[in-house]
């Protein structure tokens, strides 16, 4: 598969988890936190590896630049409402791991 179809399926399945109603960002908005989908999310980001043969080839699509910068504030300002009591922790730990992953991929 080349890049051009790697980038767009992680498109596909980045704009599927902000839009779908099963989507972690989705239900992160909602003010649910669920784990496995949270998961999910992360092992989907650890998958993408852009190409790197030089600045000229660091031009990204515009969909998917918008559909992955945003996580990791998005997942700071929801915080308190999607991870209450003893799921803060856990939220934490998953919101550190996927930002992580997110500064990787936008290096």
């Amino acid at each position: 598969m080349d890049a051009d179809a790697k980038v767009k399926l992680w498109i596909d399945f980045l704009e599927s988890d902000w839009e779908a109603e099963t989507g972690f960002l989705r239900l992160v908005h909602r003010g649910t936190f669920d784990r496995d989908r949270g998961n999910q999310l992360l092992e989907e980001l650890r998958k993408m590896e852009l190409p790197d043969d030089g600045p000229q080839d660091r031009m990204l699509e515009r969909r998917f630049v918008s559909a992955v910068w945003l996580i990791p504030l998005y997942l700071e300002w929801n915080k308190r409402s999607a991870a209450p009591g003893q799921q803060a922790e856990h939220y934490k730990q998953l919101s550190a791991q996927i930002c992580t992953e997110v500064m990787r991929i936008m290096k």
